[in-house]
């Protein structure tokens, strides 16, 4: 879970500003109610949500219960905008406000999510962090570092760099091949993994596609190039 802490989240407690742009409503609030829960423990203080767009407060106590924060809970508040906030707060659709609203939270707000950037990260002074959806899972872009996650209503779950199964091997295989003999063409890994794997080259070209559908490897000038996913 997300304590094997993101270093987005460590950065928020250790007073550094985010926003994190993104599509997916329902991640931001995930990732909004991950920070909150994780400020009030950490920090054993108050602090405010401000509504740029409606939060589902039934979510946040559901999150809460299911890693035993219910104290931690009861210490966030639900604010609306248009105040000059004397407590943290962190901002669901900042791009949402009106800019004089921003203005009165800018100097408060410690992270914020929107749809879209424009002139926030120098409004709120702070790093931009990105996410983007992946089948089921999710890839935040922050700073020079890629992380895979999942994002329930449980919260946040940093994932392996190399996941299970056939693909885990076949990242294995490629890496390997890429370390012994330098960079490899697509045509090179599809005779890798064939020979490694013990499959038919139209298994390994599939197995090549998903790869990339799913972000685990990348094609530039017909080489392979594995991503890395380390945090």
């Amino acid at each position: 879970m997300v304590y094997k802490l993101l270093r987005i989240i460590k950065d928020v407690l250790s007073g550094r500003r985010v926003l994190l742009v993104s599509d997916y409503a329902s991640a931001n609030m995930v990732f909004l109610y991950e920070v909150a829960l994780s400020y009030v423990k950490e920090k054993q203080g108050t602090i405010g949500i401000v509504e740029g767009l409606p939060i589902r407060i039934d979510l946040l106590e559901e999150m809460a219960e299911i890693k035993g924060l219910e104290k931690e809970f009861s210490r966030i508040v639900v604010l609306k905008p248009g105040f000059k906030p004397t407590i943290p707060v962190l901002v669901y659709g900042a791009d949402q406000l009106a800019y004089d609203d921003l203005v009165k939270l800018s100097a408060k707000t410690i992270f914020a999510t929107s749809y879209k950037s424009g002139k926030l990260p120098k409004l709120l002074r702070a790093r931009v962090a990105r996410l983007v959806k992946v089948d089921n899972e999710y890839i935040l872009h922050y700073g020079y570092s890629r992380t895979r996650l999942r994002i329930s209503v449980s919260g946040i779950e940093v994932l392996e760099s190399i996941p299970k199964g056939i693909m885990g091997k076949a990242i294995e295989e490629l890496m390997k091949a890429l370390a012994e003999y330098g960079p490899i063409t697509h045509k090179d890994a599809v005779y890798v993994l064939m020979g490694s794997l013990g499959i038919d080259k139209k298994q390994a070209q599939h197995l090549l596609r998903e790869l990339v559908i799913k972000r685990y490897i990348r094609i530039e000038g017909g080489y392979i190039i594995v991503e890395d996913y380390s945090m």
